[in-house]
């Protein structure tokens, strides 16, 4: 079975497989998959002379880690058929990417997995979960300056301002905003029957959600300027009428239920580092340890001075700390500037 990285000109090759593996997807999402996101990502694919029989895709993204920008690929869209699983084939396709992501720098990479055990050997941890609530839609008057209205291409820069400015504000890690970001989501929306939603009062952005009406109604990442939510009920009236709508991403003390659903992996470990402020506090040495990018092997020393400092060596000197790349993880949970988390992209 050959490994091997598809040529842009050949992705539209594993919409096959995609249909195959993933049926409960529209053909409205896979159109707008397949003629908008595989302009830019990269597949791998395990094929013989029978065709293609497993891929994993790439996805870029800049995510934004402590106010910094950060090159990330969203790992996505892993399949096998059937027959040919158990043979070590994702196996294969995950090394090869993560090896050319580390010859690329890169400091992380994320996935929303099918199921945790899948991803656990390779090294990825949960470092997110998301609140999921529910809502019905309310009439009410809306006061002489609100406007609930549909997002439009236009509006893009001016939502990705709005988003962006917001979630700075609350959170350390999250996908990078900006018009590219909001004009493709807008088309992701639309290819589940849906859109964003904004209110507006005095002309003025004060909030916005993804919506999605497929089988059921989903709204996602609903976001506000403070004393604006409440028109969150008005604003699903508008899109579901008297349905009641799962709310994905709801920073609102009504969603109870959690759910991890963002796994990571390292890839670069001197670039995970620097992403980091260097505290007195959180200065620390520690030997790490990657039985896949074995380049990540060596003797890592953190100082305030923000430098990080690696030797690299096949062995630890007696004594000193020890720390599974997949541990180094807990860094987002332990730097206060970057653990709060916030990750919702669907593709």
């Amino acid at each position: 079975m050959n490994i091997r990285k598809l040529e842009q000109s050949e992705h539209g090759k594993t919409r096959i497989l995609w249909e195959e593996i993933f049926f409960e997807d529209t053909k409205e999402f896979l159109d707008y998959y397949y003629s908008v996101k595989i302009r830019e990502n990269r597949i791998y694919v395990a094929e013989d002379e029978d065709g293609i029989h497993a891929m994993l895709h790439l996805n870029p993204y800049t995510i934004m880690v402590n106010g910094r920008e950060c090159k990330s690929n969203y790992i996505v869209a892993v399949a096998t058929q059937e027959k040919y699983r158990h043979q070590g084939l994702m196996s294969r396709l995950l090394q090869i990417a993560l090896k050319e992501m580390y010859e690329e720098r890169i400091a992380f990479t994320f996935l929303m997995p099918a199921a945790e055990a899948i991803y656990r050997p390779f090294d990825f941890r949960f470092i997110y979960e998301q609140k999921v609530g529910y809502i019905k839609g309310s009439k009410k008057q809306l006061g002489e300056h609100i406007l609930i209205e549909e997002m439009q291409a236009k509006d893009a820069q001016e939502v990705a301002k709005f988003v962006q400015d917001y979630l700075r504000e609350r959170y350390g890690v999250f996908a990078k905003r900006d018009v590219s970001y909001y004009q493709m989501a807008l088309e992701e929306q639309k290819a589940q029957n849906g859109g964003i939603c904004i209110l507006r009062d005095g002309g003025k952005i004060r909030g916005c959600v993804f919506f999605a009406r497929e089988v059921e109604c989903e709204l996602r990442e609903p976001v506000f300027e403070k004393g604006y939510e409440a028109y969150l009920g008005e604003m699903t009236e508008r899109i579901a009428k008297d349905r009641t709508c799962k709310v994905l991403a709801w920073e609102n003390e009504r969603a109870k239920e959690k759910r991890p659903i963002i796994m990571a992996r390292i890839v670069h470990m001197e670039a995970f580092l620097e992403l980091f402020d260097i505290t007195e506090d959180c200065e620390q040495e520690f030997y790490i340890e990657d039985p896949i990018l074995e380049a990540n092997n060596g003797f890592y020393r953190i100082e305030k001075s923000k430098k990080v400092h690696v030797e690299r060596c096949a062995k630890p000197e007696d004594g000193k700390r020890i720390m599974k790349v997949a541990d180094a993880l807990r860094l987002f949970e332990e730097n206060e500037k970057v653990n709060r988390v916030f990750l919702n992209e669907i593709v």
